[in-house]
């Protein structure tokens, strides 16, 4: 695909606290291999107590050649304080596109990144497709996000096909080099404007609950396992990702919300 021909896409992110991980990712997401005029990078701030916001503007104003729009999340009520529940921020990007074509949303603490990422998801034209996120320098080789990531509305970390067992250190068609049909998928995906326009996001665990609802609207939901990037290993940092099954079994939420999270 000629690059002038390429159609515009918004990143969205979501960036609370993320001083840490902020001057990896921004490197990495300045070697997509993209126009950058083709781009709009579009952050969801929220307060933070360490430079988070002082990193994106000082980037921004080293590379002018982006377009960028920055808010300030709205005030909302997360009862993990984890990403479980974070739709509402995640809602306030539908209201935010204007005239590009697709969406990437991508998590802050994505280490590597291939510059090929973003032609090569938009070239398969999927409604919504991700690439294969592994835990960057895991020995062995581990998945980093087998929650969201779903296949015949099973979670990749304990996964049956046709008799054969998967999980993070094993996941199915990990070297596919064709697109592959999910139920949901997470960590850095891209989606169809339209698609976004329509479907909105729910808690718990947005990501998972978009793709659900884009599924009962008729859209498909893909990967491409070849294609692969790296989550910064969070292993050991004061918020874990904790499963939503991690809170149903202490009591700080009801086991109902486990309902939610099947079909």
């Amino acid at each position: 695909m000629q690059k002038a021909k390429l159609p515009k896409v918004m990143i969205a992110i979501l960036a609370k606290n993320d001083a840490k991980h902020l001057p990896r990712f921004l490197e990495t997401m300045s070697k997509l291999d993209y126009p950058k005029n083709k781009l709009k990078w579009v952050w969801m701030y929220g307060k933070s107590i360490d430079s988070t916001l002082d990193l994106i503007l000082e980037f921004h104003k080293k590379n002018p050649e982006y377009k960028y729009e920055v808010y300030e999340e709205p005030v909302f009520h997360n009862p993990t304080r984890s990403a479980m529940y974070i739709a509402v921020p995640c809602n306030e990007f539908r209201k935010l596109l204007t005239d590009e074509d697709f969406v990437l949303m991508v998590d802050t603490d994505i280490g590597v990144l291939p510059p090929e990422t973003l032609q090569v998801l938009i070239k398969q034209g999927k409604d919504i497709i991700a690439p294969y996120p592994y835990i960057e320098n895991s020995n062995p080789r581990q998945f980093y996000d087998t929650y969201v990531f779903r296949y015949a509305n099973q979670r990749f970390e304990n996964l049956v096909i046709d008799g054969k067992k998967y999980n993070a250190w094993n996941p199915p068609f990990e070297n596919e080099k064709q697109p592959i049909q999910l139920d949901s998928v997470g960590t850095c995906w891209l989606t169809k404007a339209n698609v976004f326009k329509e479907i909105a996001f729910d808690n718990p665990a947005p990501a998972y609950q978009f793709c659900k609802n884009a599924r009962k609207a008729g859209y498909t939901v893909w990967t491409l396992p070849s294609l692969q990037i790296e989550h910064i290993n969070i292993i050991g940092q004061e918020q874990p990702h904790f499963p939503l099954e991690w809170y149903v079994a202490r009591g700080i939420l009801p086991k109902e919300e486990l309902g939610k999270l099947q079909g």
